[in-house]
């Protein structure tokens, strides 16, 4: 898997909308959505709130976790552990409108786990890396390199 893999995986992501209007049904090959009434919170995949969004008929919610955008990063500053976010949570960001400060946080909290990742990644004992909590995109940061790591630390270890 590659990084646009993952923002396309990412679209799939079940966020809160809020139509404009009257929307009937739409019936597609992944399933039916709707129908859809004016001011009546609804869940659908990323790509439908934001095709809705771009057509203004629908509003997308921004997902609670944005709003503690501060929260998250100063439990990343002083745990140990990753906190828990949402799989897709940079590639969400990216494709939901958000303010400048949240992307200015969410440019701190990238970073913050990053360097967490590092420290991880420097400790490596050739036979289990804790990954919990990491995300879609961390993941695929890291996975040729621990791929190469530990084909060697199982060769050198034989």
């Amino acid at each position: 898997m590659d990084i646009p893999k993952t923002v396309f995986l990412a679209e799939n992501t079940l966020v809160e909308i809020v139509p404009k209007t009257t929307i009937p049904q739409i019936k597609l090959i992944s399933g039916s959505y709707g129908p859809f009434k004016p001011l009546i919170k609804t869940q659908v995949p990323l790509w439908l709130g934001l095709t809705l969004q771009k057509n203004y008929r629908a509003t997308i919610v921004q997902p609670q976790w944005l709003n503690e955008l501060q929260d998250l990063v100063q439990y990343e500053q002083t745990h140990p552990t990753f906190a828990q976010l949402p799989r897709h949570y940079l590639e969400l960001a990216r494709l939901i409108e958000t303010t400048e400060e949240q992307k200015q946080q969410l440019a701190q909290l990238r970073d913050i786990r990053l360097q967490k990742i590092r420290l991880g990644l420097q400790s490596l004992d050739g036979s289990y890396l804790q990954t919990d909590n990491f995300s879609a995109i961390e993941m695929e940061s890291i996975r040729e390199f621990c791929t190469i790591a530990f084909r060697e630390l199982k060769t050198i270890s034989e």
